[in-house]
C-alpha cells in the first residue's frame, strides 16, 4: 500500500513485465501505463533505465534516459512491422522489423518473431531501450499484456 502512494510507484492498473536470464533471474522491468502510451524500463533494484513514449501515433516513439533526455527515436512503417531507429543527431542505428515466424509458428502459437539489426556501434542505455521497445511493440500491437 505504501508503494502504491509513493511518487515513483507506477500507477495501480499498469502491467508489468519482468524480463529473466536463462536462470530465471531479473534483469528488467518493463510496467506499461494503463494507457499504453508509456512504457518505464527498471533494473531490478528499482533503478530507472529510460522511457518508451508513444508520439503522435503509435507509428512514432521517443526513447529517453533516466534524466528525460532522448536517446532515440522510432518511427514506424504503416503496417507497424517495420521501424527505422535513429539517434538524436538524426543517424539511423537500428532497424526492428516483426518478421514471419513460419507455418507452425504462426498458425499454433501465439509467438511472434522480430529482429533487430543495429547499424552502428550504440551505447547503453539506448541498444537496451531499443530491445525493450520491441517487446513493448509486441504487447501494444499483436497481443495481450
Amino acid at each position: 500500500m505504501l508503494k502504491a502512494t509513493l511518487p515513483t510507484a507506477p500507477p495501480p492498473d499498469a502491467r508489468i513485465l519482468t524480463v529473466t536470464d536463462a536462470d530465471d533471474q531479473a534483469i528488467l522491468l518493463l510496467t506499461r501505463h494503463p494507457n499504453g502510451r508509456l512504457a518505464e524500463v527498471h533494473r531490478p533494484d528499482g533503478t530507472l533505465v529510460g522511457r518508451i513514449l508513444a508520439t503522435g501515433t503509435t507509428r512514432h516513439y521517443s526513447l529517453t534516459d533516466d534524466q528525460d533526455q532522448v536517446v532515440a527515436t522510432a518511427v514506424g512503417e504503416l503496417s507497424l512491422k517495420h521501424f527505422q531507429v535513429t539517434a538524436p543527431s538524426g543517424a539511423r542505428i537500428a532497424h526492428v522489423s516483426k518478421t514471419w515466424a513460419g507455418p507452425v509458428k504462426e498458425w499454433l502459437t501465439p509467438s511472434d518473431h522480430y529482429k533487430i539489426e543495429f547499424t552502428r556501434d550504440i551505447s547503453e542505455p539506448a541498444r537496451t531501450l531499443i530491445v525493450m521497445m520491441t517487446i513493448m511493440l509486441d504487447l501494444s500491437l499483436f497481443g495481450p499484456m
